[in-house]
């Protein structure tokens, strides 16, 4: 199923002339994850007591600084959350650059570019563990250094209100 969405995906990116694009590929990617983001985020600021609002308008704070200074630090979690998960899928993500963008070398993603070590007949080992290798160290140190708000995301989506 997943395969067909992408399939057909790719095909209206193709209508649009967005197929062989990094744009088109970006374009993607947001219309993927948008909607995920957007679900996390609803579910976190429903948590959000309304007393916070209404504390902050009766002091005179206006709307923009109710966000500002109020909210915004309170979805700091979860946005870093929603970053390290769409980056960790974006990062690792093999089957939709192979299909939008995998006919221009100056255009290949890292995962398209340790895919060439792999032919058919022959695989240069020599070339492909250390690329393999490098290209995950990225991924790894960006969750470790972030992995604290990460807890702290899952942490308060858990808690029962």
């Amino acid at each position: 199923m997943q395969d067909l969405l992408i399939f057909k995906r790719t095909q209206v990116a193709k209508q649009l002339h967005l197929s062989g694009s990094l744009l088109g590929l970006i374009v993607q990617y947001w219309g993927v994850s948008a909607p995920f983001t957007i679900f996390l985020y609803h579910g976190f600021v429903k948590m959000i007591p309304k007393e916070l609002d209404e504390s902050a308008m009766i002091d005179g704070a206006s709307t923009f600084r109710l966000f500002l200074q109020i909210i915004f630090p309170l979805l700091k979690s979860i946005t870093i959350t929603v970053v390290v998960i769409n980056e960790l899928y974006m990062w690792n993500d093999f089957i939709l650059p192979l299909l939008m963008i995998s006919s221009s070398k100056s255009t290949r993603t890292i995962q398209l570019a340790l895919y060439s070590n792999f032919g058919i007949h022959e695989v240069q080992w020599e070339l492909a563990l250390p690329g393999l290798i490098i290209s995950v160290i990225p991924a790894v140190i960006f969750f470790v250094s972030l992995q604290k708000y990460i807890i702290e995301g899952v942490a308060a989506g858990a808690v029962k209100g």
